[in-house]
């Protein structure tokens, strides 16, 4: 019964969640925010198996660091990713042994064979400060998207080459997104601030 109390629970965040991915057509930022919306889930109703689910969607996504140095799962700092995701859903059933093999089914599967999905970067900021990566280049005539979670407030700007606004989102939450045509192959300047007044660390995703 409980499993399929699970079912019907998770069976509506599905169809909630997937209401604005069809009506959005942006990848990218509908499987993060379905990700996120899982993992909300989980914590709130206390429910491993939706925390199992948030980490299999980041998983699936394929991340790769645009510096390998960054090691995600090892710097943490209250960021979601796929193996602090797992652990929390075994501490959330520590005696419940399908929920254990299911993780460790999940940790197990073999990452060979999955495509290689979106580049992301890592960093932490001080209360009121700025990253900028000023460099960054996009496939010309195809859409930009640039995704930005944070344990806090965060904002994010994008700018032309020539210091020109394409795009802004300081909605003061812990996400940031933006996307825009990129007609020509010319780099782009990212600006990411924490708005929080305590350190602050964010993950940035891009296509």
């Amino acid at each position: 019964m409980r499993w399929r109390n699970w079912i019907v629970r998770i069976g509506a965040l599905v169809a909630s969640t997937a209401a604005f991915a069809g009506q959005e057509s942006a990848p990218l930022k509908s499987d993060l925010d379905r990700a996120r919306a899982f993992a909300d889930y989980g914590r709130k109703a206390r429910d491993p198996l939706a925390l199992i689910v948030a980490a299999r969607i980041r998983r699936d996504l394929g991340l790769q660091p645009m510096r390998p140095q960054r090691d995600e799962a090892a710097r943490g700092d209250g960021l979601d990713a796929a193996p602090s995701l797992i652990a929390e859903a075994r501490r959330l059933a520590p005696r419940d042994r399908r929920i254990a093999a299911l993780a460790d089914d999940f940790l197990a599967s073999n990452e060979k064979g999955r495509g290689r999905g979106p580049l992301y970067d890592m960093g932490k900021l001080s209360a009121g400060a700025q990253e900028t990566y000023s460099e960054m280049r996009f496939a010309a005539g195809k859409r930009a998207e640039v995704y930005v979670e944070a344990a806090g407030r965060i904002a994010l700007v994008v700018r032309d080459a020539g210091g020109a606004q394409i795009c802004a989102d300081d909605a003061g939450g812990p996400v940031a997104y933006c996307w825009w045509a990129q007609e020509r192959d010319a780099p782009v300047r990212i600006e990411i601030v924490n708005r929080g007044g305590a350190p602050n660390a964010y993950r940035m995703v891009t296509n």
